[in-house]
């Protein structure tokens, strides 16, 4: 028991997902960019990471109330009440953390995917699934590996994430000639009993925990990926147990479908609540967390779980084997009451899927700034801010259209990168954890799933490689949205006001004839500064215009006196990061005044921070 505590081709995409049913739309939406395809379902429908159907949004949309004064509360709901969160959040207490905990909302999560990543080991390409390497075939292993993953951790630490998520890296079943081969990792070959094997084209225990080991070493984290909702299709246990499985053609009998049914047609579905399972399942979850140093768990199809499981057996259970350990639900829903049933069950974070989706709204597709600002508000509002911050957000996964693709077709470039550097600095300012998935620090294409798995190229190790141009795989100059992130980073792990401080929304659209602006406070009581707290503005410029708006100070009641004080005493305020330079904040008696370029972001700290150069 440890106890360790530290801070490739579209239309063979198409055709898979026609031929092998992964869920989601074909990904050939003659709206989307040319480099690959992809579009947003909207269906929020869930994925075993072998589907690709987006969420969709239903944040919420533009408020077309014709002010231009922004809101006086940090709701974003343009409200006069002053209060910092809104309607009151449901109880739910912090859990309580052992000493030395992890700090969550310090981290940054970097998600990849081993197989896609690097091979750093040609023995084991020929294990596991026979017939199932063909590094050209998007459906099939392409050889990556713990041992390539770890050859490359100098890249991750020179990036400066501090959490790295895999898929799981269970040993995969047999597979079909009829099916994709399970290269993400989601098809676990259980049995009875367990034998805990891991994915032999992937390494084994001894490279899983060297793995674990040099993470530990470099003052990082390791995010597990698990499933108990169902087997891989072929997996020893459904022979072995057909009896632990809902019957597909009674399952919608027994009650909520998405819970007692098969997530995808034909996918063996576990049920929890036989008793013998459920032992099974929690046995199999603690057995890896006993035998490796796990610091968090990603829990897979959560919401096609019933709630009261995890509640009553398997987070006791996980926690009881691993003290402090930090447990995020994949909650494939935008709606906040589906992701709020498995909060209340237990889980400490769930991935802000609504988030995403406005700012996929907001950003790629150049809408309003509103539909952002009205999504973290609504989480904000319905979570309380303690919850909120550990919240993941994110833009990307390995289930949805990359955001390079989903701009509109034609959109060139350069101008699809801008894009999608506003939305990395959306990403690392608003309250939640940020994630990246690999890539997302190059401007990455990609469609549906399988083309959003595209390999980790190889010139992203290098300077040099990341200098050069590669329009087929990234969007505009890679080097420019890698030394962005970077800078992100930098400030979001080291800046109490970006990892836990208050959120306070001061100007937003609100409505299409006002300037597409988004601003808003972040700020942390007891760092460093005069007052003793932290501060950053974020500011905002959606527009194709430059943009000068005075944003109210003293009239914004949600704002303390002490933050109204820092803003307005004349003090100098420095950007720190951002996309462009000539982004600039100054004090204008009760009022501040922000000047940001066309399709501009920044964040501003109080003049004591140095100052930065946009990349």
């Amino acid at each position: 028991m440890k106890t360790r505590w530290n801070t490739h081709s579209v239309i063979a995409a198409a055709l898979a997902l026609a031929v092998f049913g992964c869920g989601g739309d074909s990904g050939l939406d003659p709206d989307s960019n040319s480099p690959g395809s992809g579009s947003d379902s909207g269906s929020g429908s869930d994925s075993d990471s072998d589907s690709g159907s987006d969420s969709g949004s239903d944040s919420g949309s533009d408020s077309d109330s014709g002010s231009d004064t922004g809101s006086d509360s940090d709701t974003g709901s343009g409200s006069d009440s002053g209060s910092d969160t809104g309607s009151d959040p449901p109880d739910r207490p912090d859990p309580p953390d052992p000493p030395g905990a992890i700090d969550w909302t310090s981290q940054v999560i970097y998600l990849l995917m081993p197989d896609r990543f690097v091979n750093g080991d040609l023995d084991n390409d020929g294990l596991g699934v026979p017939g199932c390497l063909d590094p050209d075939s998007p459906i099939a292993y392409h050889g990556g590996d713990l041992a390539g993953l770890r050859q490359r951790l100098d890249y991750l630490e020179e990036l400066g994430v501090t959490a790295l998520w895999t898929t799981p890296v269970y040993a995969q079943t047999t597979g079909r000639v009829d099916r994709p081969c399970p290269y993400h990792g989601y098809w676990a070959d259980f049995a009875v009993p367990d034998d805990g094997a891991l994915e032999p084209r992937l390494g084994d225990r001894a490279e899983f925990d060297g793995l674990l080991a040099d993470l530990h070493g470099r003052g990082m984290v390791y995010v597990n990926d698990m499933v108990v909702n169902h087997a891989g299709d072929d997996a020893r246990i459904v022979d072995q147990r057909p009896q632990w499985f809902h019957d597909e053609a009674t399952c919608a009998d027994l009650g909520d479908p998405v819970i007692t049914c098969p997530f995808r047609p034909g996918s063996p579905d576990f049920a929890q609540e036989i008793d013998e399972v459920a032992d099974y399942l929690d046995d199999s979850s603690t057995g890896w967390l006993r035998r490796h140093d796990i610091d968090a768990v990603r829990m897979d199809t959560a919401k096609h779980v019933t709630a009261a499981y995890f509640r009553e057996r398997w987070l006791p259970a996980a926690r009881a084997a691993t003290p402090g350990l930090f447990v995020i639900a994949e909650v494939f829903s935008n709606e906040l009451d589906a992701i709020a049933r498995y909060l209340d069950a237990g889980f400490d974070s769930a991935f802000a899927f609504g988030v995403r989706a406005a700012l996929v709204d907001a950003f790629a597709r150049s809408g309003s700034v509103d539909v952002a600002a009205d999504a973290v508000s609504a989480h904000v509002d319905r979570f309380g801010l303690e919850q909120t911050l550990r919240l993941v957000n994110f833009i990307d996964n390995h289930d949805l259209p990359r955001f390079a693709n989903l701009p509109g077709f034609g959109v060139p470039p350069d101008v699809i990168a801008g894009r999608l550097r506003l939305s990395l600095v959306a990403l690392f300012s608003i309250p939640g954890i940020p994630q990246l998935y690999y890539g997302d620090e190059l401007g990455m294409y990609g469609a549906n799933d399988p083309d959003n798995r595209r390999d980790m190229p190889a010139w992203a190790f290098s300077a040099a490689g990341r200098d050069a141009e590669h329009p087929a795989e990234v969007a505009g100059v890679p080097a420019r949205t890698f030394e962005l992130v970077r800078s992100l980073i930098r400030e979001r792990t080291s800046r109490p006001a970006l990892a836990r401080g208050r959120y306070v929304e001061m100007w937003r659209q609100n409505g299409a004839g006002n300037a597409n602006v988004w601003v808003f406070l972040r700020a942390a009581d007891g760092a460093d500064g005069a007052d003793g707290a932290d501060r950053v503005l974020a500011a905002f410029n959606n527009g194709d215009t430059a943009a000068q708006v005075t944003v109210p100070v003293a009239a914004n009641r949600a704002l303390s006196d002490a933050d109204r004080q820092a803003l307005t005493n004349g003090g100098r305020w420095s950007a720190i990061a951002g996309t462009d330079v000539a982004a600039d904040l100054s004090p204008a008696g009760d009022s501040v005044l922000v000047t940001l370029p066309p399709r501009s972001a920044a964040l501003f700290a109080p003049a004591a921070a140095s100052a930065y150069a946009a990349p």
